[in-house]
């Protein structure tokens, strides 16, 4: 049963709720700082992206 509990969460991943929320994939070798701006501000809403505009 642990080998069931272990595999859940690594097969989900952090990214891929992202992935399916439409998100592109980004490079893990250098992401840009930009990119990460705009998805936390499509997560956050079109009324703080338009406070931190």
């Amino acid at each position: 049963m642990s080998d069931d509990i272990e595999q859940g969460p690594e097969s989900a991943g952090p990214e891929a709720p992202r992935q399916g929320a439409g998100v592109p994939r980004k490079p893990k070798v250098a992401p840009d700082p930009r990119l990460e701006h705009a998805v936390a501000s499509e997560n956050a809403g079109d009324a703080q992206a338009a406070a931190m505009a």
